[in-house]
C-alpha cells in the first residue's frame, strides 16, 4: 500500500512539471490578419492558459489531498485492525487462560471426585461390616435371651418339681367352703407313701373335707405299688349328685395347682397291706393320694 501511495505521489510530480509553462506560438495565415488581431488573440491565449494552469493546479492539489487522505483512512484503518485484532488476541489469551484453569479445576474436581468416591465406598463397606456385625450381634444376643429364657423356665420347672404341694390357708378355705353343699357324703381315701410332702398335703386336704362335714374313711398303703399324684373315682353305680360332687373336688384341687384327675374305679386297686385304715372300700368315692408327679 506504501509503494502505491509512492507512485501516485511520483505520478502527480511528473504532471506538474510536463504543464508548459508559455504559450504555444501560432503562425498566421497572412501578415495582415496577424496585424490587426495580434492584441486580442494573445490577451484571449493568456487567459485562457491562466484558466487551465489554475484549473489543473486544483486538479493536482486535489490529488495530492486525496491520496493523502487515502493514506491517512489506511493507516487509521490498519491502526483499528491491529488494535481489533490485539484486543481479539488479548480476548483469545485470557479465554485460553481461563480454558486452562477451567480445565484444571475440572480435572481436580474429577480427581477429588474419584478420591472421595473411594472414601465413600470404603465409608459405605465399613458400614455394611459394621450392620452384618451388628446384626450378628442382634442374633446371638437373641439366642442367649431365648437360652436364659428356657434355662430360667427350667429353672421353675426344676423349683416347682422340687417344691413341696401345699395348700394356703385361703386355699384351704375354699375347699372347705366347695365342698360344703355335699356334707354328710362318704369318701374312702388312700395314703401311698409316707415322705413329709405326702404328709403335709393329705393331711391339709382331709382336714377341709373333714371341715366340709364329709365322712373320711382313711387308710395307709403298706407295700405292693406306688401312685403318683391325686386321683379321685367314682363308681359306676354313683347317683347324678355323687358324680358331680367327685368332678367339682377335681376342679378345686386343680385350681389349687396341684395335679389331679379323674380316675377309672375300677382300675383304684387297693394294695394288700394297709395299716391304721378305717378304709371301707364301699364308699361311693374313692381318693388317693400320692407323691408328687414330675412335671
Amino acid at each position: 500500500m506504501v509503494q502505491y501511495f509512492l507512485i501516485m505521489a511520483a505520478v502527480l510530480l511528473l504532471l506538474m512539471m510536463a504543464n508548459p509553462a508559455t504559450t504555444t506560438t501560432i503562425t498566421p495565415k497572412s501578415t495582415s490578419a496577424m496585424s490587426t488581431n495580434q492584441t486580442s488573440t494573445g490577451d484571449a491565449i493568456k487567459a485562457a492558459q491562466t484558466r487551465h494552469n489554475r484549473i489543473f493546479g486544483a486538479y493536482v492539489l486535489i490529488l495530492v489531498l486525496t491520496v493523502l487522505g487515502t493514506y491517512l483512512v489506511w493507516n487509521s484503518g490498519n491502526k483499528v485492525q491491529d488494535a481489533v485484532q490485539a484486543d481479539a488476541d488479548a480476548r483469545i489469551a485470557q479465554a485460553k487462560a481461563t480454558s486452562d484453569q477451567a480445565d484444571a479445576r475440572s480435572k481436580k474436581l474429577e480427581n477429588d471426585n474419584l478420591i472421595l468416591s473411594g472414601n465413600v465406598a470404603g465409608l459405605q463397606k465399613n458400614a455394611s461390616d459394621a450392620k452384618t456385625a451388628q446384626q450378628k450381634v442382634e442374633i446371638e444376643l437373641g439366642k442367649q435371651q431365648e437360652r436364659a429364657a428356657n434355662a430360667e423356665k427350667e429353672l421353675l420347672r426344676l423349683q416347682a418339681n422340687l417344691a413341696d404341694r401345699t395348700l394356703s390357708l385361703q386355699q384351704q378355705s375354699f375347699l372347705t367352703n366347695q365342698m360344703k353343699p355335699w356334707a354328710g357324703l362318704d369318701i374312702d381315701v388312700l395314703i401311698w407313701g409316707d415322705t413329709p410332702e405326702i404328709e403335709i398335703i393329705s393331711g391339709q386336704i382331709l382336714k377341709s373335707l373333714a371341715e366340709a362335714r364329709w365322712h373320711l374313711h382313711t387308710g395307709r398303703a403298706g407295700g405292693g405299688g406306688a401312685v403318683r399324684g391325686i386321683l379321685i373315682g367314682t363308681r359306676s353305680d354313683a347317683d347324678g349328685n355323687t358324680s358331680l360332687a367327685a368332678a367339682k373336688l377335681i376342679s378345686v384341687l386343680q385350681s389349687a395347682g396341684l395335679a389331679s384327675g379323674p380316675w377309672k374305679f375300677e382300675d383304684m386297686n387297693t394294695p394288700p397291706i394297709m395299716f391304721m385304715s378305717s378304709f371301707t372300700g364301699k364308699a361311693p368315692i374313692r381318693l388317693f393320694i400320692g407323691s408328687k408327679p414330675p412335671n
